[in-house]
């Protein structure tokens, strides 16, 4: 059965966390025109849609030109000149055989990554902070920016990777990042005669290191609305219970955790499983071995498997992801991500572990002449830190009974 494509279908094209996705309509119609071969429409992680069409050259070598952006371009228009476009491609007779002739498939689009890539091989070379842009574009912008063309640019996915950089990492580097970002454009703008880029105005926000860390009452709130928040819930716990940041636990693959010879799902079913962050996802370019508790082996054991990738968290919507989870818990405010680090090691201390064991857990080196020295893995030191968090969580979201209550020296 030939099914009908409307407006209120594309509007209802789910968004991606990240990146973009494309969607095909073949067999549908549009007021009774069969749509053309090869139409598809691109959703933004911004929430952007725009018509494309995409088809193979003589040589087989596969285009995508964007047609316009929807609602700017109603869907009727975009139909007639993807048909336009169509039977120019396949030798019509719409268009006269002059244009024809000189009918040539158009350019793929530049995107954001072509720029970043352009930047610093011809730029990026004399620069001594070249390894600071690297870190911001791949951790950053790539994923939340990088497919979108850039002179399709806006405001608003800039100020929902901001947002999110604000919310997960903290405001120093949300500016650090849009710094970044903001010298590539501005360098971009230099080199092409029609590109004008999007005002950054109101973005940066105050630079103040956060000093927020949840108390035990709000961590009694918070783990229950964990449970109910599915895979997200269950990045949070991770969260707390290992006191890494939020983007080297998210972008975890299963290939990092390994215990002996035993690796991904089957490793963490091991006691003395461990999750290597590599050097090429980790702040400061060094390996970092995490060990895992039994209560995280036990949380990554239930993430359910997802097809395709290795991914432990895959497609995961953040902002949409905290706002629920907010709904869930409306007693708790202002708080992010980031604090459940920083509450993480706070806990670790009023355990009673040494402040250098706590900060070995959460960074691969620590500063001055023993972080240039001291080469100790400290592997069991960090296992028997990341053991007493678990065990200060689990007192907190399972108390005793009353009448067992033995009252702690207060801090």
């Amino acid at each position: 059965m030939v099914k009908t494509l409307n407006e209120t279908m594309i509007r209802a094209l789910p968004t991606p966390a990240k990146g973009y996705t494309l969607t095909y309509f073949a067999g549908h119609t549009v007021d009774g025109y069969m749509v053309p071969v090869g139409f598809v429409v691109r959703v933004m992680a911004s929430g952007a849609r725009s018509f494309l069409l995409c088809y193979q050259d003589a040589a087989r070598k596969p285009h995508r030109n964007t047609l316009g952006q929807f609602p700017k371009m109603r869907l009727a228009a975009a139909i007639r000149e993807a048909a336009k476009q169509r039977l120019a491609i396949d030798g019509g007779a719409v268009i006269t055989p002059r244009h024809a002739a000189k009918a040539k498939p158009p350019a793929a689009p530049v995107t954001v990554n072509d720029v970043l890539d352009d930047w610093t091989k011809r730029k990026g070379g004399g620069l001594r902070t070249l390894q600071h842009y690297e870190g911001a574009f791949r951790r950053y912008i790539r994923p939340a920016l990088g497919a979108i063309p850039v002179m399709e640019l806006r405001k608003a996915p800039i100020r929902e990777m901001v947002d999110d950089i604000r919310d997960g990492v903290g405001p120093i580097m949300a500016n650090k990042a849009l710094g970044c970002l903001a010298s590539v454009l501005n360098w971009y703008a230099g080199q092409v005669d029609d590109f004008v880029p999007p005002v950054l105005k109101g973005l940066r926000g105050e630079a103040v290191a956060r000093s927020r860390k949840l108390g035990a009452d709000e961590i009694a709130v918070l783990w229950p609305t964990f449970e109910a928040s599915g895979v997200y819930g269950a990045l949070c716990r991770v969260l707390l219970l290992t006191g890494q940041r939020r983007s080297d636990i998210a972008e975890a693959h299963w290939s990092e955790i390994a215990e002996g010879e035993a690796r991904g799902r089957d490793a963490v079913a091991c006691e003395g499983a461990t999750l290597t962050i590599p050097a090429a996802r980790y702040k400061t370019a060094r390996d970092h071995t995490v060990p895992l508790s039994a209560p995280v082996r036990e949380l990554l054991a239930s993430l359910p498997g997802v097809p395709g990738t290795d991914r432990l968290f895959p497609a995961l919507n953040f902002s949409l992801s905290k706002t629920r989870l907010d709904a869930l818990a409306p007693g708790i405010a202002h708080w992010t991500l980031h604090d459940l680090r920083r509450t993480a090691t706070s806990l670790m201390i009023e355990a009673r572990v040494r402040p250098d064991y706590v900060e070995r857990v959460t960074h691969p080196e620590i500063a001055g002449v023993a972080g240039v020295y001291n080469r100790y893995a400290y592997l069991d030191e960090k296992t028997e830190a990341l053991d007493a968090l678990a065990a200060m969580v689990d007192r907190i979201v399972n108390p005793a009974p009353a009448g067992n209550v033995v009252s702690l020296r207060s801090r």
